[in-house]
């Protein structure tokens, strides 16, 4: 979910670590399309918040108490559903202390993705239930007051909209939970909507990515494709012999382009050389005037077998003056 960052600085890059949207919102904001990039990263996020609290996308894993413990249970086998409030001996009816379901949320990108390829994210998350004393009869017919979940039935069984007005309205959440340990002294677990949101969020962006990378290069290359065209295999802006021109496959133009670029590349200059070497050494002063006048006729290649000619023959000299 995260991509780190290289740079020459290496201790410094080790630890520093680039979340995917700023990735896209930098390269966006390099070409000039932020609003766009914001609109594509939105059309991806909007999802979760659109099926968070959809009970059609929903599994439910376990029921967990105000402290994060699973109470086990709570799932009555029969119906593989939250157990309901009636009269009846414990094991039969809700247990107490129900505050928290944990879900499995499947959204579906498949129509955001690039190719329409099946692309389902599934994240677990905690919901919060609305709870409060729940009287009863037990087997004996005496009256029993617990402190559990309040929906009657299978608050999962309900539409988006009852879910909405039954559980997570009277809730006050507006979106995923994520516990936080509880605290010294603290009966209950502390929820943590906003880190929840964002680390799903960046599940999300992750997934998304690579289609969201290919909108920003189709505004910036309306006709850009990866896949090979006929209609670019063939180029006609090359001309024959007889000035005709002459269609030819991409290859080929590449290729007549090389060896038009070889042609000067291998341009004879060799038979300058001992001429200019000899003109170098034995005349300086015509030396001096033709390395002016010709300093950009000759190749580098034949500058430098110059230089070390004449170096050489220097030190040649020098050594036969010095000898007795």
């Amino acid at each position: 979910d995260t991509v780190r960052i290289r740079s020459v600085n290496k201790q410094a890059a080790e630890s520093q670590y680039l979340d995917v949207k700023a990735i896209i919102n930098f390269y966006a904001s390099r070409v000039g399309l932020e609003s766009h990039a914001r609109v594509a990263v939105s059309q991806w996020t909007s999802r979760l918040k659109e099926k968070w609290n959809d009970p059609a996308n929903l599994t439910v894993l376990s029921y967990h108490s105000a402290t994060g413990a699973v109470i086990a249970n709570a799932i009555d086998p029969a119906t593989d559903s939250l157990r309901e409030i009636t009269d009846g001996a414990v094991g039969t009816r809700r247990p107490a202390g129900v505050r928290l379901a944990l879900v499995q949320c499947s959204i579906s990108f498949d129509y955001l993705h690039y190719d329409n390829a099946p692309t389902t994210l599934r994240v677990e998350y905690f919901i919060p239930l609305p709870f409060g004393n729940v009287t009863f009869l037990n087997n004996a017919g005496n009256p029993v007051t617990i402190n559990t979940c309040t929906v009657q039935g299978n608050p999962f069984a309900l539409t988006k909209e009852q879910f909405k007005t039954q559980v997570t309205d009277p809730c006050g959440v507006t979106g995923p939970i994520k516990l936080k340990t509880a605290e010294i002294g603290a009966t209950d677990c502390a929820f943590n909507e906003p880190e929840k949101a964002k680390e799903l969020n960046e599940h999300i962006i992750s997934l998304g990515a690579e289609s969201i990378f290919r909108k920003l290069r189709e505004q910036l290359a309306p006709t850009f494709s990866s896949t090979p065209h006929s209609t670019v295999e063939k180029i006609t802006m090359s001309f024959g012999e007889g000035g005709n021109k002459v269609t030819l496959t991409v290859l080929e133009y590449h290729q007549a382009i090389m060896r038009a670029a070889q042609t000067f590349l291998e341009e004879p200059t060799w038979h300058l050389t001992l001429p200019i070497t000899w003109i170098l050494v034995s005349r300086p002063s015509l030396g001096h005037l033709l390395r002016v006048i010709s300093r950009s006729m000759i190749t580098p290649a034949t500058a430098s077998y110059v230089r070390s000619t004449f170096i050489s023959t220097k030190l040649s000299k020098s050594k036969r003056k010095s000898t007795p």
